[in-house]
């Protein structure tokens, strides 16, 4: 795709038209298209507007519906058009958001990826429906996205006017969810052969200047092109970075029921636990039992454990 916002459905034909940061991409045809069009996708768990209360539910992409706005009488409707109404999960650090401006000034993926909900709509209402660890910063990959219908009604979701289906914001996420698409490819290639060629194709459509090959210019190229995608723990952990960045979440402003607040550590820290488990989940104690002593507990998670609210 030659342009990085034509990957996410906010760039949709029916949305662009009225959503000016993509009205360019309507104008010029590149809007977003069903996965089948999407020639970058390498690897995806197809999702499907057939989606309905009984057994099938699942064909519908449930992480869009969970990544959605907290719904309320601004959030989900028009005031922060065209980003719609789900359960409030996944709220963007904002140190990430603070972060990439330094490292990367120019580079157009920060605002195509991240909602900044103090500029970016016209009004938002924090502690909707008693939300809370919310830093104002949603991510924009993965979330709701509305549209108009003719006769200048608001849908729910777009997907409704590109398959002529019911309206329905729980049922109707169509968006595939990636696995593996060719910029990963790209920066996998760059890691195994250190070298900057994969990377650079992928700084090229970001609009920004070649890099020189190192480690530390491969995890923030991957940080930043692959934000929300689900590669970011897998890659913390190989690089062995995820304990320092696990505890940076320690006294990030937030927003708990719309009063401002710090986050806090759980128990003994971020970090303690991740020393203590390396990440791994516990194994259940009923496949334990039935194991007839072969399995034995992941380390962190026996009876002295400290992590049982996690």
């Amino acid at each position: 795709m030659d342009d990085f916002r034509s990957l996410w459905p906010y760039s949709n034909p029916y949305t662009a038209a009225e959503y000016d940061y993509v009205k360019d991409l309507y104008d010029s045809g590149q809007t977003w298209r069903d996965g089948s069009e999407n020639t970058e996708h390498v690897f995806v768990v197809k999702a499907s507007n057939m989606a309905n209360w009984g057994t099938i539910i699942g064909f519908s992409n449930q992480y869009v519906l969970h990544f959605g706005l907290r719904g309320s009488s601004s959030n989900g409707n028009e005031d922060t058009f065209p980003f719609g109404r789900g359960w409030g999960a996944g709220p963007v650090n904002s140190t990430l958001w603070t972060e990439w401006g330094q490292a990367e000034p120019e580079d157009m993926r920060r605002k195509a990826s991240i909602l900044n909900a103090d500029t970016d709509v016209t009004k938002f209402e924090y502690g909707a429906d008693n939300q809370i660890e919310e830093t104002g910063f949603w991510q924009k990959k993965y979330i709701s996205i509305r549209a108009h219908d003719p006769e200048g009604n608001l849908r729910t979701s777009f997907s409704s006017l590109m398959w002529k289906n019911n309206d329905d914001f729980q049922l109707r996420q169509v968006q595939d969810l990636i696995v593996i698409r060719f910029a990963d490819v790209l920066l996998m290639q760059s890691e195994l052969k250190e070298n900057a060629e994969g990377l650079n194709k992928v700084r090229t459509r970001a609009k920004l200047p070649s890099a020189v090959y190192s480690l530390e210019t491969l995890k923030k190229e991957r940080r930043f092109e692959l934000a929300f995608e689900g590669r970011r723990w897998a890659d913390i952990r190989r690089w062995g970075d995820a304990p320092a960045l696990l505890g940076k979440q320690a006294g990030v402003d937030i927003y708990n029921r719309g009063v401002r607040d710090k986050m806090k550590n759980f128990g003994t820290g971020y970090i303690a636990r991740y020393n203590e488990t390396q990440g791994f989940f516990p194994i259940p104690q009923s496949e334990i039992d039935l194991s007839d002593g072969v399995l034995q507990q992941s380390p962190g998670w026996g009876t002295e454990a400290q992590f049982q609210g996690w």
